[in-house]
């Protein structure tokens, strides 16, 4: 009886051994993919993408200093999450009587990768206040990422970089 459980344990024991190493391997093999590669984009892309985050932009300064979320919904992947993201923030910021102002936009950098996502990378300076507050200005290094949604570009997220 003795031998029988020391013999249940070694297989316990080697059983966990196995489970950690299969683990560890996947964790390896998929945190050892391929970088995104960056393709360049032409003139024609790189122009309607600028317009694209100009539009953005304007239009979320807009809706959090009058209009509400509704103006950006165009602009977005309808029901994603940053959707909601977004919607929430405006919201919230509205409440909060924050005004918002564009005070720089600079386009750093335009590129695609093999999956089909644009990045925009800028370089953008806002400026919010509120009656309760003096103004704050700050500068942000973001990519905005674009996919293609129902025939339209639209903004998928935005990365703080």
């Amino acid at each position: 009886m003795l031998q029988r459980n020391n013999m249940d344990r070694k297989e316990v024991v080697l059983m966990k051994f196995i489970l950690y190493f299969m683990l560890i391997s996947l964790l390896f093999l998929v945190g050892c993919g391929e970088e995104d590669i960056e393709l360049p984009v032409t003139d024609e892309e790189e122009a309607e993408l600028v317009q694209l985050i100009e539009q953005y932009k304007h239009t979320f300064i807009e809706a959090i200093n009058e209009k509400g979320f509704n103006v950006l919904e165009p602009l977005l992947i309808t029901n994603h999450n940053f959707y909601h993201s977004v919607r929430r923030y405006v919201q919230d910021t509205q409440a909060k009587g924050i005004k918002m102002q564009l005070v720089s936009n600079e386009i750093e950098r335009v590129y695609k990768n093999d999956f089909g996502e644009w990045f925009v990378e800028v370089k953008e300076t806002v400026a919010t206040s509120s009656a309760r507050t003096e103004e704050e200005i700050v500068t942000q290094q973001l990519t905005y990422i674009i996919v293609e949604y129902n025939q339209e570009k639209r903004v998928m997220t935005i990365l703080v970089r």
